[in-house]
């Protein structure tokens, strides 16, 4: 599996955050919306894990911040 980006990899021009993230609601995501990070202080659970069976469907591993967490209900 590759590894997932993180968002500090992509410049500050590229990126914005809101509630707009794709996959998972709010967060930061790259202008293409290739790429997105939940928020985990406002992400719901289902969003949490519908980011990140995105994640593995396109090969990526998840992250080790983003695995085990429990989010707002």
């Amino acid at each position: 599996m590759k590894q997932y980006p993180s968002w500090t990899d992509f410049e500050i021009g590229e990126t914005l955050y809101g509630v707009a993230a794709p996959y998972c609601g709010c967060g930061v995501y790259t202008l293409d919306h290739k790429f997105s990070w939940p928020d985990m202080s406002c992400v719901m659970d289902y969003e949490l894990e519908r980011w990140q069976k995105h994640l593995t469907e396109e090969g990526y591993e998840i992250p080790e911040e983003y695995k085990g967490k429990v989010c707002r209900q």
